[in-house]
């Protein structure tokens, strides 16, 4: 049996594509193949983490053409074209080498992650949705079972009817959510009636296999810090640059705290930011060097060292929740609010803490600044009132998610889970 797998996992955006590799080691499938609009960093990921493993990739062609212009201030450009399945199809230039990899397989298993919404229909994403979505449309026409992994849906704003045009015609899918704070009623918004099944996020139990891997850490880490994750665009970061700083030092002077700052993407996805705080002096910045991506067993080994996580990006606020790490999530705008990230965030917590009480404010801001103050002025008291919440109940709760997990790999893509 050939499984085939589609998702967002073409960047260095460290969630997408660890949870390629870990979906791979649970589901272990006889061979798979794998639709990427990226080769060169699926290459890597292949010798990295897959040797051994029969796939092979289909690198999906879209015709779709818009060049971003990247810098300090983070301008989406959308467009109003309202697409039809053939339409998108259009798109796909390598169409038929597609289908005969499509033809081949038993199943498409449509990793997790966040990119069934507005955002990623803008100019700048949108050669990356349609290729995923062609896949999918094709998968639908082949007569295929198409399953999806714990994935986010919406916020879908102005493009609700593009996506209600993708996915309401499909046929023997599987939908599966990893919150149920809003993706469930943003499917229903779009009329899909289907079983939808609540699963935990797709790295949340990280396989086995990672423990394999030796981690490569290039700073020399202190014995107790915390750790800071800041991607804004470059022109918030330069405005508050002063607060920053004053956070980074009063860390340090008041509760022992030395702040290293971790990015987890190349570029204006964390990189740059980092760049631009090099000069205060007592922050420590992990450099991604060489690496052409961060892998999976190093971010693993630097949060679980850590005293505290800061961030705004989901999978190190997951990750740090899932190590019993106290955490707190900066809450980023997309589409021009929260709700994306509360979606997921909330969605996480909900899952983890279903069996006890637990305010949201002790995990989130919606702010920077007034997430530095709130940490500055109440860090013990937010410290103890997590970790008392990182006890036998949230394992029990784990181990029902974990099993979730298992029974819906087993029951709607037929292989034995490790």
């Amino acid at each position: 049996m050939i499984l085939g797998i589609v998702g967002a996992f073409g960047d260095s955006n460290f969630g997408d594509y660890a949870m390629l590799v870990n979906n791979i080691y649970s589901i272990e499938p006889s061979q798979s193949i794998i639709f990427t609009y990226n080769e060169a960093l699926l290459d890597n990921l292949t010798k990295t983490y897959l040797k051994g493993y029969m796939l092979s990739s289909v690198n999906v062609k879209t015709s779709y053409v818009y060049k971003a212009a990247y810098g300090n201030s983070y301008d989406v450009q959308y467009d109003d074209e309202m697409l039809i399945p053939t339409q998108v199809l259009n798109y796909i230039c390598n169409e038929q080498e597609v289908r005969n990899a499509i033809q081949k397989i038993s199943a498409l298993f449509v990793c997790g992650g966040g990119y069934f919404n507005h955002v990623w229909n803008a100019r700048h994403r949108k050669s990356k949705l349609l290729s995923m979505l062609g896949v999918i449309l094709i998968a639908r026409e082949e007569h295929k079972k198409i399953v999806f992994g714990g994935n986010t849906f919406g916020p879908f704003d102005a493009s609700a009817e593009f996506f209600k045009s993708i996915l309401l015609p499909l046929q023997n899918v599987i939908y599966a959510v990893r919150d149920d704070v809003y993706s469930v009623a943003n499917l229903r918004q779009l009329g899909i009636g289907n079983d939808i099944t609540l699963l935990p996020d797709d790295l949340y139990f990280l396989h086995n296999q990672f423990h394999k891997y030796i981690p490569h850490i290039e700073i020399s880490l202190p014995e107790r810090y915390m750790i800071m994750e800041l991607y804004s665009p470059l022109d918030e970061i330069e405005s508050k640059y002063s607060e920053i700083e004053s956070f980074i030092y009063s860390m340090e002077f008041k509760y022992g705290l030395k702040v290293v700052f971790v990015s987890l993407d190349k570029g204006f996805g964390g990189e740059e930011q980092g760049a631009r705080l090099e000069s205060i002096h007592k922050l420590m910045i992990w450099h991604f060097g060489n690496q052409p991506y961060r892998k999976v067993e190093d971010v693993l080994y630097i949060v679980r060292r850590a005293q505290f996580v800061l961030c705004q990006r989901y999978h190190l606020f997951l990750f740090a929740i899932a190590n019993n790490i106290p955490a707190y999530q900066l809450l980023k705008d997309v589409c021009g609010d929260k709700r994306y990230y509360y979606a997921k965030s909330g969605g996480l917590l909900k899952q983890v803490f279903q069996n006890q009480i637990y305010r949201e404010s002790l995990f989130f801001a919606h702010d920077i600044v007034d997430g530095f103050r709130e940490i500055i002025e109440h860090y013990q008291t937010l410290i103890y009132e997590q970790k008392n919440l990182f006890n036998q109940k949230k394992r029990d709760a784990e181990i029902e998610m974990k099993q979730n997990r298992l029974d819906y790999i087993r029951t709607h893509i037929n292989y034995v889970a490790s």
